[in-house]
């Protein structure tokens, strides 16, 4: 058997690689290990065994130079390129789970993440004063850590537990932030539309962007599922002004 091991990065680090378990054992029939099956990341998922071998799967080794020129999902990326037998290499989960908060009912209210440290940045204040005006109809609660920016406007809901956040997240309509690891945890939860914004870009740097694109470290975990916006007056490439969000 084959034991996985995570990453010690952030939030984000750790969910993206969640789709991989729920792959591997539908390609392989084979359930794989970890040492320490209660990390929160593990916690409730079924592919996943408490236990160690010789044989190790390093989430973190899984390269990000890739040869295809398309890209269909981050899973995709993941199980194509993971340095272990796994048969055919289906994709049979194209989003990371978490195997908890996923059959609850909607809401009527927004989440929203201010600030990411992959993006390097906080959203705008005119970005926020938009969504304040096409979003007064709605409750806004705000998700993320305790020192994010401050949303005004939103209900603050900062410095909860990921399980936590992540049922605030399943039982909203939308989910408006950064790339971040807020972004990978609304990632679990494909009923939430995931509306994210594009900072510290320039024009021209937006201009061909797109997910997945080679030898563009911040697209390798942007999928095709999300709403792309920029903090332009206009829409650039494949990403839509922020006036329309």
């Amino acid at each position: 058997m084959v034991t996985i091991v995570n990453n010690p990065g952030g939030i984000g680090d750790k969910i993206i690689y969640l789709s991989f378990p729920e792959n591997y054992f539908k390609n392989t029939g084979k359930k794989l290990l970890s040492p320490q099956k209660e990390e929160w990341f593990f916690k409730y998922n079924p592919y996943i065994e408490e236990g160690y071998s010789n044989e190790l799967l390093e989430f973190s080794s899984i390269p990000t130079n890739y040869k295809e020129e398309i890209i269909p999902s981050v899973a995709y990326r993941i199980i194509k390129n993971a340095n272990i037998n796994i048969g055919d290499r289906r994709v049979f989960l194209r989003h990371p789970r978490l195997y908890i908060h996923e059959n609850i009912k909607k809401e009527k209210y927004i989440t929203i993440h201010s600030t990411g440290i992959t993006c390097g940045g906080s959203i705008p204040d005119n970005v926020l004063e938009k969504i304040k005006e096409k979003y007064s109809n709605f409750r806004i609660i705000q998700i993320g850590g305790p020192n994010d920016k401050k949303v005004y406007f939103a209900e603050d809901f900062t410095g909860l537990s990921v399980f936590d956040t992540a049922e605030l997240i399943s039982k909203s309509i939308i989910f408006i932030g950064p790339n971040s690891g807020m972004m990978n945890l609304a990632f679990c939860y494909p009923s939430t539309c995931k509306k994210i914004i594009l900072l510290n870009k320039e024009e021209k740097e937006i201009e061909y962007f797109y997910p997945f694109k080679k030898n563009i470290n911040d697209s390798n975990w942007l999928d095709f599922h999300y709403t792309l916006y920029n903090t332009h007056d206009l829409d650039i490439g494949i990403t839509f002004s922020y006036t329309k969000i």
